[in-house]
């Protein structure tokens, strides 16, 4: 509590103030408004003092007493008469004097015991502008030197929700900065879980608690992603897999080709019950089947097929092999004639359904060569041949 002076709160209707402090002179008194010095003020007793008009609402009023100090209240000389009013007044005026040194340091801006200046919750005025990096900054400075214009209208447009979320949330956000790193060089002291993107390689790593890894070579369980959401390959998006809900899908939109690579016994293409659907194997066989069963399959002269084969039309550029039971038929591509095996048959339906077998066939065929020949006997003459009914 201060031994030299008494704050008020001004209400805008109190013109008289307690004086609850001693004093020696009235000259002594003085009274102050939020710091601006009154005159004109009163005693209307000892221990009161009467401003002519009331201080406004929320002003400090200050009654403070200022000890004359130009000067000792007493001055004694040799042989004169020691009074007690002579040493009390000279007492008085130290003791006075000594009472607003303490209130003056107590008032004052001190070193506090943990070496840090305390203002007592009290605004520092009269500071001049900083000069070195770690002077005090003031109001003035900051607002009108340090920030330009157009930095205090983004500070005044901030949203406050915004800014107060922010700050709830700073923990988070300081977690998140010691846990996530982007730099070209490996971070110093990580722990396990820390991400780090590498800029000089362009590639996201992870701290498994002893190095840093690729993201791809720490996958262990399953990628998951959404219906539409896609893995995408190639700087240019080259490759896409994905599924949209119905169908799933492998989108080659690169420049090159789509390969499939097998060392191992080759590609398989199975159902989700295991039936085989097609299988490649290298250096041999691509093999499609039909309910699991084997049809078709390439082979080094051509193709096998395994049951009918139905088609609405067909060419065969080569000799042609016709299995039978027993006997075969060959179409013979160089001498452009179909061979019959011995016993073969052949069935032609006029009407009436005629049975040749090839020695019907060979004895056919000599018929047909002597008349051949005869023919070509009679034209070769100045007689004609005439076959019919009609000369």
């Amino acid at each position: 509590m201060p031994n030299s002076y008494k704050d008020y709160t001004g209400n805008g209707s109190t013109t008289t103030f307690s004086i609850t402090f001693d004093y020696q002179k009235q000259s002594e008194i003085s009274v102050t408004v939020d710091g601006v010095a009154q005159s004109g003020f009163t005693f209307p007793s000892s221990t009161q003092v009467q401003l002519s008009s009331a201080p406004a609402a929320s002003t400090q009023v200050r009654i403070k007493r200022t000890t004359d100090l130009t000067s000792r209240e007493v001055d004694f000389t040799s042989g004169s008469v020691l009074t007690e009013e002579d040493l009390d007044n000279s007492n008085i005026q130290v003791f006075h004097a000594v009472q607003e040194a303490v209130d003056t340091t107590s008032d004052s801006i001190a070193l506090d015991d943990d070496d840090k200046f305390d203002a007592k919750s009290k605004i520092v005025k009269n500071v001049a502008n900083p000069t070195s990096a770690q002077d005090a900054v003031t109001k003035d400075y900051l607002e009108n030197t340090w920030l330009t214009t157009s930095d205090k209208a983004q500070l005044n447009s901030l949203n406050l929700t915004n800014l107060n979320t922010v700050a709830t949330n700073i923990v988070d956000v300081n977690s998140f900065a010691n846990t996530y790193f982007i730099s070209g060089s490996t971070p110093s002291s990580p722990t396990a879980g820390d991400i780090w993107y590498d800029t000089s390689t362009n590639t996201v790593k992870i701290y498994n608690g002893s190095s840093f890894l690729p993201l791809g070579q720490l996958i262990g369980g399953s990628l998951k992603l959404a219906d539409n959401e896609q893995a995408i390959f190639g700087a240019s998006e080259d490759l896409k897999i994905y599924h949209d809900g119905n169908h799933s899908f492998i989108l080659d939109q690169g420049t090159g080709y789509l390969y499939l690579f097998s060392d191992g016994p080759g590609v398989g293409i199975m159902s989700s019950t295991s039936e085989t659907m097609a299988l490649f194997t290298p250096n041999g066989a691509a093999t499609l089947y039909y309910d699991n069963s084997a049809k078709i399959a390439t082979t080094a002269a051509g193709i096998d097929v395994t049951g009918t084969v139905t088609d609405a039309g067909a060419t065969h550029d080569g000799d042609v092999t016709f299995t039978g039971a027993n006997y075969n038929a060959v179409w013979d591509k160089s001498e452009d004639r179909l061979v019959f095996a011995d016993n073969a048959k052949v069935d032609l339906a006029l009407g009436t359904t005629y049975r040749f077998t090839t020695m019907a066939i060979t004895v056919i065929s000599e018929i047909l060569d002597k008349a051949t020949y005869l023919f070509r006997r009679l034209t070769t003459t100045t007689c004609n041949l005439l076959m019919g009914t009609t000369p």
